[in-house]
């Protein structure tokens, strides 16, 4: 499967290493979802696992220290700039990242 390159994948081949990447899914949950009861792996950030930490079908594993952290990032059209409820939404999306920052008490 031809895929474009990723974070992981860009990590793994400065060390000489490759994915054998078997399927790719848009989100998350749905490669947590997709690993379940298997012997495949799914390279997910730590928080999208805190929900499935109890599922008896998944073993959570610490990656190497390969993969340094990372950033959400919010993106829209410019028409919503001024829209008071894309507005809000915005701000309730920001807060609760700032939120969850602040609470990072998973390592």
């Amino acid at each position: 499967m031809k895929v474009k390159q990723t974070l992981p994948d860009e990590r793994l081949a400065s060390l000489g290493h490759q994915r054998n990447m078997v399927a790719k899914v848009s989100y998350f949950v749905a490669a947590i979802e997709a690993v379940a009861g298997t012997k495949l792996i799914a390279t997910v950030p730590r928080r999208s696992t805190l929900l499935h930490a109890k599922d008896k079908r998944l073993k959570l594993l610490s990656p190497p220290n390969i993969f340094p952290p990372f950033k959400y990032v919010m993106i829209w059209h410019p028409r919503v700039n001024t829209d008071a409820a894309h507005i809000w939404l915005r701000r309730t999306m920001q807060n609760l990242g700032t939120l969850l920052d602040t609470n990072a008490d998973v390592k």
